[in-house]
């Protein structure tokens, strides 16, 4: 999903889908984009046994980018 998305950003930025990448990636504090396997395993715990005391709450996946 972020490769289109960079290089259309990058593109339009004027500054390239690689350049566009770097930048992204170096504003996530573990310098990378998620997989999509961290994505999908953070899914599957919120829908497990595992807490089931979770309700209306909002999980952020983001690196270490706080979301506000």
């Amino acid at each position: 999903m972020m490769d289109s998305l960079g290089a259309g950003l990058g593109t339009l930025a004027g500054v390239g889908e690689t350049a566009f990448r770097g930048g992204m990636e170096r504003a996530v504090p573990l310098g990378r984009y998620a997989t999509p396997a961290e994505i999908a395993a953070a899914a599957a715990w919120i829908l497990s046994d595992e807490v089931p005391y979770l309700h209306n709450e909002c999980i952020t996946v983001s690196g270490g980018i706080a979301p506000y």
